[in-house]
């Protein structure tokens, strides 16, 4: 029995009721992959999925949380853990940025205080945690931090000295090294933070962050499916809004193109008010004193490539 590329759209029309469209491209990703191997081999003549459609994966707008709900999730987590929920928001760190950094890694210089991002911890599901390089070439970037968010790192490390783990570090793709490491935000076991223990602190703080919101009588509350991540989309929302540009966000976020940038965080732009007519009205404001005529109009009429009289 051959495969045509028709089985291939129909399986794809079939799974697409079933399946979100980003987990239907992984498993086609898979299908793929595995035919391309064995055209590669000889095994079939022509890859069937060339020419096969994917259903769209609609991306959501992102909303960002409001700032009485970012300080109660930081209020609400363990103590522990604040000072960490606290520099996500402040510099959009990934997770496992944020739980890889190292104390060598952050600038405590005045007003030009930066975190180096450099490499990221890995927890896998099974097996243990190691450090390993960042996302991706253009997430190692020099993050500017606020005085705010590193005199909140040097009093965590008054309440939590450093620790130093042994752990392996895999930055280097030729080899492993074993060594010990600086990390600022450990575990109560002053080990490195898991994704499973994670999940289970982070549910606690919400709920926490909640009672607090209610308790200070406002009407906000975490919206459901919160996670660390939109403290992310927190600080990126706080660069747009304060008027940085795109090439700033992509590169404080560490995406690869601006593209990316705009994907997610375009409709927050479009979100920030219009401030077109005060700059034209305040360049023109400029020219009320200038002469509206050149003094020497015939200067400007002159050939190209002749050389003006000085």
């Amino acid at each position: 029995m051959s495969l045509k590329r028709t089985d291939i759209q129909a399986w794809v029309s079939n799974r697409s009721g079933v399946l979100a469209p980003n987990s239907l491209r992984n498993a086609y990703g898979y299908l793929r992959a595995a035919l391309q191997s064995a055209v590669l081999d000889g095994l079939i003549a022509k890859d069937p999925c060339q020419g096969v459609k994917l259903p769209t994966a609609r991306r959501e707008e992102i909303h960002p949380l409001h700032p009485e709900v970012v300080q109660a999730l930081v209020n609400g987590a363990p103590e522990r853990y604040r000072v960490s929920l606290l520099v996500a928001a402040a510099t959009g760190l990934r997770q496992g940025e944020l739980w890889g950094l190292e104390l060598e890694s952050v600038d405590f210089a005045k007003d030009k205080g930066a975190i180096r991002v450099r490499q990221q911890l890995v927890t896998p599901d099974k097996g243990e945690s190691y450090i390993s390089t960042p996302k991706s070439h253009h997430s190692i970037r020099t993050v500017p931090v606020a005085p705010l968010a590193l005199d909140a790192i040097r009093a965590h490390l008054e309440l939590f000295p450093l620790s130093p783990v042994v752990i392996d570090d895999r930055t280097d793709p030729r080899k492993t090294v074993e060594r010990k490491a600086n990390l600022i935000f450990l575990n109560g076991d002053n080990r490195p933070i898991r994704r499973g223990q994670w999940s289970h602190l982070w549910k606690d703080t919400v709920n926490r962050a909640n009672k607090l919101l209610r308790a200070s009588g406002s009407e906000l509350e975490v919206p459901k499916g919160t996670t660390m991540h939109d403290l992310r989309h927190f600080y990126a929302s706080l660069l747009i809004h304060n008027g940085e540009s795109i090439k700033v966000v992509q590169r404080n976020l560490g995406h690869a193109k601006p593209s990316i940038t705009l994907d997610v965080y375009t409709h927050l732009w479009d979100a920030v008010e219009d401030t077109t007519r005060d700059a034209v009205t305040q360049g023109l404001a400029l020219l009320q004193s200038a002469p509206v005529v050149p003094s020497e109009p015939k200067q400007l009429l002159e050939k190209p490539g002749k050389p003006s009289v000085s």
